[in-house]
């Protein structure tokens, strides 16, 4: 005598599916979101470096670091850094960054006077890798001061 359990056992599986799926498929209203929202992208407030001196492209497994001189136009400049520059009058074998920094200023946050001083000191650098992705299709770069601009090609 044989007993039979495929009937059954279908019926088992079928149910055990549907619970399954119905809990998955419900709606929670949890999200990754920060509460409020996401901050919108700052602008750079930072002034342009005067003048920029020297660009390079050193080239490095998977990419290239863009190594940038810039001259300040007082002694005591800081968070130097190079900055993406993106607009329409950009062509697409073309990239451009501006190099900014903070002057110097006091414990309050303002402005002080600075020594102007030679211009070894006064020199900045600012550096960024840049991966063979990010340079797909570019064949120049250009990085833009205050008064002066450089250009490297590939």
């Amino acid at each position: 005598m044989r007993i039979r359990f495929a009937p059954a056992l279908r019926l088992l599986s079928l149910a055990l599916v549907l619970a399954v799926t119905s809990a998955c498929s419900r709606q929670d209203d949890t999200t990754l979101e920060p509460e409020g929202g996401y901050p919108v992208p700052f602008a750079d407030s930072r002034p342009l470096v005067s003048d920029v001196t020297r660009v390079t492209m050193e080239p490095t497994p998977g990419g290239a670091i863009l190594r940038v001189t810039g001259v300040t136009a007082t002694q005591g400049w800081w968070d130097i850094a190079l900055r993406r520059e993106t607009g329409s009058d950009t062509a697409s074998t073309e990239r451009r960054y501006v190099l900014r920094g903070w002057p110097p200023v006091d414990a309050e946050g303002n402005p002080v006077p600075a020594p102007t001083g030679p211009v070894t000191l006064r020199e900045v650098d600012a550096a960024i890798f840049l991966s063979d992705s990010d340079l797909d299709g570019v064949r120049r770069i250009t990085v833009t001061g205050a008064n002066t601009s450089r250009s490297v090609t590939r």
